[in-house]
């Protein structure tokens, strides 16, 4: 529960069963386990929901946001299914608040990007590309494409409950080739040691795609060195960047990635931060 108390999301029984590190073996057991923290004022309970405190708030939020999140369906699958007509584009998938049915006033598109082997970097820059454009029409926030792997890299390095609880809740929008199911099988061992009641879901249907012929024309002129290339260009520019910006150089290998199958940009450094509350939490309440 600590995880979403960050985010001032109170959970249902069901979530509470998913993101729960302890082996729960019955829906008993469960209840029994509510109960008590309920009637120790441990967490609080209204309606189905639960938070460690202030449920009337936190509740009164969720409920507004499942609302936004419901007007903003439409959007994310016209955002997906645009980056479905790039090149080397593999797997899309929804991720952040949004993949957990969830969105804030002023809600980011979040994506979760595999590509073609040998071609994050052209894929990436092009996807990019198409970015710079939308600032032009004020929707830059419908494309936030801070993580891309390729399909060499499927197993995801930093394996711990921030990374868990966001592949659990990754939403698959585009799957050309079911990499959907084969990544979170290469994730699934290291998953069920941080959230060991998940199971993986069944397949889901996602949004049909196909290449349009100036796709096809870049992938025929694209090249492993041309790949190459691109990747050396953008740790620069990332490196000069964030130094300029005085970014925690201890923080950076964490926050950023720039590896010929790898492309991580997360600023924010979320996963450190929800780290740190999560050991606050913790000490608070053992």
């Amino acid at each position: 529960m600590g995880y979403f108390d960050y985010f001032k999301y109170p959970l249902n029984k069901a979530q509470i069963l998913l993101f729960s590190t302890i082996q729960i073996n019955s829906d008993n057991e469960l209840n029994e386990a509510l109960l008590q923290l309920v009637s120790n004022k441990k967490i609080e309970y209204k309606n189905g929901y639960y938070s460690l405190s202030d449920i009337d708030d936190y509740l009164s939020k969720r409920l507004e946001g499942e609302s936004r999140f419901k007007e903003l369906e439409d959007r994310v699958n016209k955002s997906c299914k645009r980056l479905s007509n790039f090149p080397f584009v593999r797997f899309v998938g929804l991720s952040g608040s949004l993949s957990k049915g969830y969105a804030p006033p002023n809600a980011d598109i979040d994506l979760f990007i595999i590509t073609q082997k040998n071609r994050l970097w052209i894929c990436r820059t092009l996807l990019h590309l198409m970015k710079k454009i939308s600032f032009l029409k004020g929707s830059q926030h419908w494309y936030c494409m801070n993580y891309f792997i390729d399909e060499t890299a499927l197993q995801i390095e930093e394996q711990n409950f921030f990374t868990a609880t966001e592949l659990a809740t990754l939403k698959p929008r585009v799957d050309t080739a079911q990499f959907y199911d084969t990544f979170l099988t290469h994730n699934m061992g290291w998953m069920n040691n941080q959230l060991p009641n998940y199971i993986k879901p069944d397949r889901t249907p996602t949004l049909t795609t196909k290449l349009k012929w100036w796709g096809k024309v870049i992938e025929a002129l694209s090249s492993d060195g041309l790949n190459k290339g691109l990747m050396v260009l953008t740790d620069r520019k990332w490196r000069n960047k964030w130094k300029r910006k005085n970014f925690p150089q201890q923080d950076y290998e964490l926050a950023f990635k720039t590896r010929i199958n790898i492309s991580k940009n997360h600023f924010h450094n979320y996963q450190k931060k929800m780290l740190q509350h999560l050991d606050k939490v913790n000490e608070i309440h053992t």
